[in-house]
């Protein structure tokens, strides 16, 4: 069961959007080394796929079928009309199977991505910067300690705030105060009163 994460302040609207955007401000940094390289793998893949491409292509120009028979033979007649299309159906394969390795690839470098762990020097800096509150809402997102805290988990600390995290927290702090005193839980906003209990039945007059 998951920490109940205590003495959450509360934090004004715009505190909370600074913060968040701080926080996706220093996920970006962290994690544009590796966008790079992905946006990279992609050019190079491409470029190296539309070489290949036209190579097949341009050979495919160059391609007759009179070792079959005569050109006025119905199949080499058949095969010289379909010849375009074979190599273009050819390089329509090549392409789907470029297409998703690219993005196995990407999705694959991306989750690498997102476990990498965040320096010390950069959570130093957010500590000194985010407020109590914001700083709550990453130590709930980092409630699996066997990992170190990562860009993943910063991008969802920053999501979370801007998502009404920190009031959350807040309530659910209340609410296990209340249900550890034996106290009952105050009605969330929209919840209907209780209906008042029925008079006693009157007496029968026989």
């Amino acid at each position: 069961m998951p920490d109940v994460i205590t003495n959450v302040p509360e934090a004004s609207p715009e505190r909370e959007r600074a913060d968040s955007r701080l926080m996706r401000r220093a996920a970006g940094r962290l994690g544009l080394p590796y966008l790079l390289r992905r946006v990279v793998l992609v050019v190079v893949v491409v470029a190296l796929y539309l070489m290949v491409a036209n190579f097949i292509l341009n050979y495919g120009r160059t391609v007759t079928y009179s070792g079959l028979g005569q050109p006025e033979d119905a199949a080499v007649a058949f095969l010289t009309r379909v010849n375009p299309y074979l190599w273009w159906a050819l390089v329509v394969i090549l392409g789907l199977i470029v297409f998703f390795w690219l993005k196995a690839a990407w999705t694959d470098a991306a989750a690498h991505e997102r476990g990498v762990a965040v320096p010390g020097q950069t959570l130093q800096g957010l500590a000194s910067q985010l407020s109590p509150s914001s700083l709550a809402v990453m130590r709930w997102v980092w409630n699996d300690r066997s990992d170190p805290f990562s860009i993943g988990d910063l991008r969802r600390a920053a999501a979370e705030t801007r998502g009404g995290r920190i009031e959350k927290l807040r309530l659910v702090e209340e609410q296990e105060a209340l249900l550890r005193a034996g106290r009952p839980v105050r009605p969330a906003p929209g919840d209907l009163p209780p209906a008042p209990p029925l008079p006693p039945s009157a007496e029968v007059i026989a």
